[in-house]
């Protein structure tokens, strides 16, 4: 039997290997369940929890609570039916009747009224009555430093009593709304009018200009300071590289061993002198590699896909149930909304492009470990090689100041050694702190690393293909490459 062209061979090996890993009834049942499990659990669980959770209320829902009892122990009371007019329409229909400083008359109105609640307000050395605290619940206490009385704190807290039917959800939304005009509550115990307080509360806005030598404005490219957008900047810096961190550590996990196996099956098999006088081993290590790899990324692909899908599922399902939501979840999901112009198109493209890259490095690096076993027994002590390289690689990116939001203070070397640029470079290009063609310099060498890893283990397949024993240690095979 003769030999057929590398490329040939390399093309042949990557469609065989490739149909039967789609063809594999496991690998289509992992996939199909998987990307079901990924779309369904956000696509329910976000519905739900805003059917069955704190967030079912409506921001026109009227609150359940009709009377508030004041107890008001400072020396300055006030009417708190002005919190009416907040234009809040949940909190609009409550009376507050002020009962002085006499809580036992504020129990005994809230013990005849079950829908009704007590606001105690006390000035610091100023302690509610003992026997209130069998009503009390921690979380109903804020406290306030007044600025208007010299120092000072104010608390107030609300009570339920033991006839009350208000739920806590309710209590801590009518203490949210007090806290929020709590300051004009101070206002009125100061004698300071309304007029006079929105006066004093007018932002005051401060810029710095950077101007040249003639007086002309510098342009920021863009870069204000007290943009939002550019203020996440620092926070992006350091969650994307440990997200990047993650997303390849999952990849390497899963699939890395797969790699090994795949390269280091023909040698338990009968087949091992046949591939030998028919297929060269660098274009059997090409084609089952590169196979793998395309399969491996459309799987992810399609469970990331399924993942996004069911986030937006659950998106649309929430807003189906209460337009007003205030779901945290999906806060996040329009704040990424509104800081999607801060990325690329090109800048995401080669980050992703550096993460299938990051991939591709790390199954080279697997399938050297899978053509030096002669086993797979051997393949744990054999893959233990990029684990290693990514450890070291992860500490080496630490402490560079690249994972604790100082990303653009990395060293700049580090987005052309290939064992680190696959950590920080694909974030740093996607926030802008790289340019294009600093990244593009970056993805060919790391893919040129992987075409010579897998060319290594190619060579290593060959000269171990016969080879029985325990695998040798990196100098002796160092030696044996040498033809020593």
């Amino acid at each position: 039997m003769s030999k057929i062209s590398q490329s040939d061979a390399t093309k042949q090996v990557f469609s065989f290997t490739l149909a039967r890993q789609l063809e594999a009834k496991s690998y289509r049942l992992i996939t199909i369940l998987l990307a079901a499990v990924c779309f369904l659990l956000p696509a329910v669980i976000m519905p739900c929890a805003e059917a069955f959770g704190k967030h079912t209320a409506k921001a026109d829902e009227p609150s359940p609570v009709t009377d508030v009892y004041v107890v008001d122990n400072t020396p300055v009371s006030v009417d708190f039916n002005f919190l009416n007019q907040m234009g809040n329409p949940r909190f609009s229909g409550i009376s507050y009747t002020d009962c002085g400083g006499d809580l036992d008359r504020a129990k005994e109105l809230a013990d005849a009224n079950p829908m009704s609640l007590i606001l105690a307000v006390d000035r610091q050395g100023t302690a509610p009555a003992e026997s209130d605290t069998e009503y009390a619940s921690e979380a109903d206490k804020t406290d306030f430093t007044d600025p208007l009385a010299g120092s000072g704190t104010y608390r107030f807290t609300l009570l339920r009593t033991d006839e009350c039917d208000i739920s806590k959800d309710d209590a801590e939304a009518l203490k949210d709304h007090i806290n929020l005009y709590f300051r004009l509550v101070l206002s009125e115990k100061a004698g300071i009018s309304y007029e006079t307080l929105a006066e004093l509360s007018v932002p005051v806005v401060t810029q710095t200009a950077h101007v040249t030598a003639d007086g002309q404005p510098v342009e920021n490219e863009n870069e204000d300071p007290d943009d939002p957008i550019t203020a996440m900047k620092p926070v992006l810096s350091m969650i994307l590289p440990y997200f990047n961190i993650m997303l390849i550590y999952f990849l390497v996990l899963f699939y890395g061993q797969g790699v090994a196996n795949c390269v280091i099956m023909e040698k338990t098999s009968k087949l091992m002198d046949t591939f030998l006088v028919s297929v060269k081993p660098a274009a059997m290590i090409f084609g089952k590699v590169f196979a793998i790899i395309t399969a491996s990324t459309l799987q992810f692909v399609l469970w990331i896909a399924a993942l996004v899908g069911g986030f937006a599922a659950g998106t649309m399902f929430v807003k189906m149930i209460n337009p007003q939501t205030d779901m945290t979840l999906i806060a996040f999901f329009d704040l990424l909304g509104d800081m999607s112009g801060m990325f690329t198109i090109g800048g995401a493209l080669l980050a992703l492009l550096m993460i299938i890259g990051a991939f591709a490095l790390y199954c080279g690096l697997a399938a050297i470990g899978g053509s030096l076993a002669s086993k797979p027994e051997d393949l744990s002590s054999t893959n233990s090689l990029f684990t290693l390289i990514l450890i070291v690689s992860f500490f080496a990116v630490i402490s560079s100041g690249a994972m604790t939001g100082d990303m653009p203070a990395s060293p700049v070397w580090y987005d052309f050694v290939p064992f680190t640029s696959i950590l920080v470079t694909p974030s740093r290009v996607l926030l802008g702190y790289v340019s294009i063609p600093t990244a593009c310099i970056s993805l060919a060498i790391v893919l040129a690393c992987v075409v010579l890893c897998l060319a290594a283990a190619g060579k290593v397949y060959r000269m171990m293909s016969l080879y029985k024993g325990n695998p040798p240690k990196p100098a002796a095979l160092i030696g044996m490459l040498k033809g020593k």
